[in-house]
């Protein structure tokens, strides 16, 4: 199903198990567009590892969290944490730029190589809205 996030220059919202948005990481002055998945039942939030190496992204150096426990039978261990600058643009046409820590896991191809999980959405100060007519965020 897809969702109509706003105006029409912004690209539509995906909705599944999470949303999925259009977003931009930044690293040493290169920018990636990047798809993101925003999922407010997740805790955590995570990055593809291959796509955090192909993007040269900075490495967290430090020990990390290894175990990462889903619900029901979702078990994956962390294949290391990056340091990840990315951009976001809401529905309202609000952009937040945030430098956050995320563990790299191993994610499906048809996944987004981010998951912003809800600590991370709450700190950032965004609701989700599901509406008939679409979504606000």
């Amino acid at each position: 199903m897809r969702l109509s996030s706003g105006p029409e220059e912004e690209p539509p919202l995906t909705t599944g198990m999470h949303f999925q948005v259009a977003g931009q990481v930044t690293r040493l002055g290169q920018t990636h567009e990047v798809l993101i998945d925003i999922d407010t039942g997740a805790q955590i939030s995570c990055i593809s590892e291959q796509w955090a190496r192909e993007k040269d992204l900075k490495l967290y150096t430090r020990r990390y969290p290894e175990l990462i426990a889903g619900v029901g039978p979702f078990r994956s261990l962390a294949r290391g944490a990056y340091w990840v600058r990315y951009t976001l643009q809401d529905s309202n046409g609000v952009v937040r730029e945030h430098y956050k820590l995320f563990l790299a896991i191993e994610r499906e191809s048809d996944e987004a190589p981010l998951l912003i999980g809800q600590p991370d959405l709450q700190e950032m100060g965004i609701d989700i809205l599901l509406r008939p007519k679409g979504a606000k965020w």
